[in-house]
């Protein structure tokens, strides 16, 4: 059985306000990203041909911007200090199975109490959900790579990772969850979703804490975004995109076990 009382986690290299501010960095290169990408990709790129060739493009530069990004952040959090990828969240993972079928079951708690929470105090208003009827295929793939591969690894290192850290080495790790899901939940910009992400948020924070890693919380994330890609006018083309997500959590996880060796 698992106690309440939570060690902090492994000794940080940088300061916790400055991983904070490098997390919230993330998310604004995300959005930067993703205006100078996606939209202004569409301004430019109007009548590029063939199209699968612009649609291409556009999730290759939203995937190498991104790229930079982390790579910002990290200058961010360590620049004249040891570096690390502990603060990310990167780690070997471990009890991969339970974690998530526990994760699911809590999952479907705190979203019926979240929406009955939502609706009783008049915030059941928007959406997040990306509308990709009768689209293309070529748009429904680049939306894939954005919410499907993007989405969980920016949002998972910047708040499992590098904020949830922060906040947990300096408050404890149930206020550095609430905190870091509440922050998440604020971003998407949603009255809706603010109850049922700021506890979802927290339980992802949970599974870093229980699995040692962000790596499984990625996965989730992903999957959650498939689902919603998928019923909200997807079809079947975030399938691929979430098949390199999980190629790529492997490889992270390789990564970190022979860093660890």
């Amino acid at each position: 059985m698992e106690t309440l009382a939570v060690a902090a986690p492994e000794p940080i290299p940088a300061g916790w306000r400055r991983l904070a501010v490098a997390g919230l960095a993330l998310i604004l290169f995300n959005f930067a990203a993703t205006i100078l990408v996606i939209v202004g990709g569409a301004v430019l790129l109007p009548r590029f041909h063939p199209l699968w060739i612009r649609a291409a493009i556009l999730a290759a530069a939203h995937l190498f911007a991104n790229a930079c990004g982390i790579v910002a952040a990290y200058q961010i959090a360590f620049a004249g200090r040891r570096r690390s990828i502990v603060p990310l969240g990167l780690a070997p993972i471990r009890r991969v199975i339970s974690s998530s079928l526990l994760y699911v079951v809590l999952l479907v708690v705190v979203t019926v109490a979240g929406t009955a929470l939502t609706r009783a105090i008049g915030l059941d208003h928007g959406t997040t959900s990306i509308d990709t009827d009768d689209r293309s295929l070529r748009y429904r793939m680049v939306i894939a790579v954005v919410v499907v591969l993007v989405a969980p690894w920016i949002e998972e290192i910047a708040f499992r990772g590098l904020l949830l850290g922060a906040l947990w080495s300096r408050f404890g790790f149930w206020t550095a969850a609430v905190v870091s899901g509440f922050t998440w939940a604020g971003i998407h910009l949603t009255p809706s979703v603010l109850i049922i992400f700021t506890a979802e948020g927290a339980l992802l924070a949970w599974v870093r804490r229980r699995t040692g890693s962000i790596l499984t919380g990625v996965g989730l994330h992903g999957a959650q975004n498939t689902l919603a890609a998928g019923v909200s006018g997807g079809g079947l083309a975030p399938l691929p995109v979430a098949g390199v997500l999980l190629a790529t959590i492997i490889a992270a996880d390789r990564y970190t076990r022979t860093m660890r060796a």
